[in-house]
């Protein structure tokens, strides 16, 4: 009875992690849909008010959150300047990170990218910064849908081997 109870576990085991794994799929292309809101609501503050940057992000939520939005209002509110509290803000940010990889690089360039033009550049480096990130979403939307159907099937499926091998 134990015996058989262990290796339902095991199999359930390996089910819930490929679930897991469609799962941390699916986060990254959250984060980056929220962040193409993000440079949405930042562009229509720029287009519409001419206040400075901290003032444009402050409010700005990535994933239901302020996360590293809020970080880098709070130290520029405590006088670091807005480029460096950016940089470290995402620098600092592990689940960032760690969801997006290389690209942290680019929403590092986006941030820099603000205050150095004149509020029609800046405009068209958030229209660049859309553009990129919906490509990465597109990709990643894709191979979301492709590992939520496969990963979980792969989970039980092993789990069904590692019973047979057990048995």
């Amino acid at each position: 009875m134990i015996k058989i109870f262990s290796l339902l576990l095991i199999a359930s085991a390996f089910a819930f992690g490929g679930r897991a794994y469609a799962a941390r799929k699916e986060n990254k292309a959250r984060i980056i849909s929220d962040i193409i809101v993000m440079i949405n609501t930042v562009e229509n503050r720029l287009r519409y008010s001419n206040a400075p940057l901290n003032e444009i992000f402050d409010g700005v939520f990535v994933c239901g959150k302020s996360g590293f939005v809020g970080e880098c209002i709070a130290k520029t509110k405590n006088g670091m300047g807005f480029h460096d509290a950016w940089r470290q803000s995402i620098a600092d940010d592990g689940q960032l990170k760690t969801l997006l990889g290389d690209f942290t690089r680019i929403l590092t360039g986006f941030g820099m990218a603000l205050g150095v033009t004149d509020t029609e550049g800046q405009i068209s480096e958030c229209e660049y910064y859309k553009n990129v990130f919906s490509a990465e979403l597109s990709r990643r939307e894709e191979e979301s849908r492709r590992c939520s159907k496969v990963f979980p099937q792969l989970g039980l499926l092993a789990g069904v081997f590692s019973l047979i091998f057990l048995i």
